[in-house]
């Protein structure tokens, strides 16, 4: 008698469990081979396994985890920025990754320092150069503003690349010095004079053109001095000579007749420092969007913006550079998880003017869901969707002009857009069951059997009266992905 099926195995893959009544397989993650609470997905066919790393950790087996940004860049592979937490034994702290190229170039930036040349916080004989001691590590979570910070990362964050920047009225300008060392603390802390060759039209660049640098001398580096001195700077004098220096630009140090306002901050590729000015209160009462932001500071670097709407303030972590949509200041509106029901189709979040879940505006593109008052408040001509599968983010562009998203939405009107099956597909790992024809896409798309906030139909048959398929944002079981082979963490952001 032949056999209905046949099953081949090897059995050093699977293994067996035999009895006289049924045959089983073995997972391949019966041993549970994933670490730091990820996930184990079995693949039968070939007995292997993949493991989803929880956020914060890294490698095949998810041993890894985060000791700089550097790290999370190369875990992520995304030039979008967002908060990290970096472990040292068993220390942890959350950074603001700036992963794009605002100055440096992209790769993943560290924060170590931020310091304000108003303050004395960090002047050159303060302690915090020399010790191991943290100072406001909130600041760190907040990119470039004005709160001063000095991080775990200055004496535990090994480096090749050291990124300077100064923010002067309102202007944020950087430049990279290339030095390698285990740590910006074992660079300085000794008060050993290391040299560098930036040269003195790359250190007055940094300014507003102000800066007073007398052109001899022209030493640079970390702890030069002479009757100046800089943690990290370089000297002039009239003199031809460096013993009676009269000027010098840097960190700490600032031109001597005129403080610049604001923080310098510090960064590195694996570290980095910078400068900042204040706004007038007139101006930042202006802005409604992370576009007006962007205007206003003319950088690609990613920070935590206050936007006012009337009486309303909400802050969110503004994506200045281009993170898969372009640059140019990207506004956060959404954040929606698949595996929750908060934003399915029938969601009164979709309809109403009702914020959920705040707070999540300014982590980045994590897993907290959010919506804000961008969702009603702020017009645009552009949407960028994003979704992440498996831990792997990708991002798609929609041109639509309207003064909000709530103004698309909510009335429930369909509004088509152009983006193409291709182009919805790419948005996924290449699970997504998208049936071939209809591909009828846009706002609140539709028919009897499905329907989507934002998303795209399909069907087997040539017609769009019996869809069996849908992908995008806001679906009736499935908050984000699709019906049938996938569920995404998903990414609404305009400008």
């Amino acid at each position: 008698m032949k056999p209905e099926a046949v099953l081949f195995v090897r059995f050093q893959l699977f293994g067996l469990i035999c009895s006289s009544r049924q045959l089983l397989l073995k997972s391949p993650c019966s041993s549970s081979p994933c670490k730091n609470e990820g996930t184990c997905v079995p693949s039968y066919i070939n007995g292997i396994y993949e493991c989803l790393c929880k956020k914060g950790f890294t490698g095949e087996f998810c041993e890894k985890d985060f000791k700089s940004c550097k790290d999370a860049y190369n875990s992520y592979k995304s030039n979008a920025s967002e908060l990290v937490t970096l472990h040292f034994g068993s220390n942890t702290t959350s950074v603001l990754c700036q992963m794009g190229d605002f100055g440096c170039g992209d790769g993943g930036w560290t924060p170590v320092m931020k310091i304000d040349g108003n303050k004395n916080t960090f002047r050159f004989s303060s302690g915090y150069w020399t010790n191991k001691s943290e100072y406001n590590p909130s600041g760190a979570t907040t990119g470039f503003d004005s709160q001063e910070t000095k991080l775990q990362t200055y004496w535990n964050t090994p480096f090749s690349k050291v990124c300077l920047g100064m923010k002067v009225n309102g202007q944020l300008r950087f430049t990279v010095i290339n030095s390698q060392a285990s740590s910006l603390h074992f660079l300085i802390a000794d008060g050993q004079y290391r040299p560098t060759s930036l040269g003195r039209n790359k250190w007055i660049a940094l300014t507003d053109s102000r800066a007073r640098l007398q052109p001899n001398c022209n030493q640079e580096g970390f702890n030069t001095k002479a009757n100046r001195k800089a943690r990290v700077g370089i000297l002039g004098n009239n003199e031809n000579d460096c013993r009676t220096c009269d000027s010098a630009i840097g960190l700490p140090v600032l031109p001597r007749h005129a403080k610049m306002k604001g923080p310098v901050y510090q960064v590195t590729k694996m570290a980095s420092l910078n400068a900042s000015a204040r706004k007038t209160s007139l101006e930042i009462s202006a802005r409604k969007s992370c576009r007006d932001a962007y205007n206003s500071y003319k950088s690609n670097a990613s920070e935590l913006v206050t936007l006012h709407f009337g009486a309303k303030t909400t802050s969110v972590l503004c994506q200045m550079g281009d993170f898969g949509c372009g640059d140019g200041g990207w506004t956060p509106v959404m954040k929606i998880d698949g595996n929750k029901n908060t934003f399915l189709f029938s969601s009164g979040y979709w309809t109403d003017k009702s914020e959920f879940n705040p707070s999540g505006g300014t982590t980045g593109f994590d897993s907290q869901e959010t919506k804000l008052p961008t969702y009603w408040n702020t017009p645009f001509s552009k949407v960028c969707l994003g979704m992440k599968v498996n831990g792997k983010m990708k991002f798609t562009l929609i041109t639509s002009q309207a003064s909000s998203l709530h103004s698309l939405v909510a009335d429930g009107h369909y509004r088509s857009t152009s983006l193409g099956r291709n182009k919805w597909i790419a948005l996924t790992d290449s699970k997504a069951h998208l049936q071939p024809n209809c591909n009828k896409e846009g706002f609140n798309t539709q028919t009897i059997h499905r329907r989507a906030r934002v998303g795209i139909l399909g069907n087997n048959e040539n017609d769009c009266n019996t869809c069996d398929s849908v992908m995008g944002f806001g679906l009736d079981s499935t908050a984000c992905g699709d019906l049938h082979s996938f569920r995404a963490m998903c990414y609404i952001l305009v400008q």
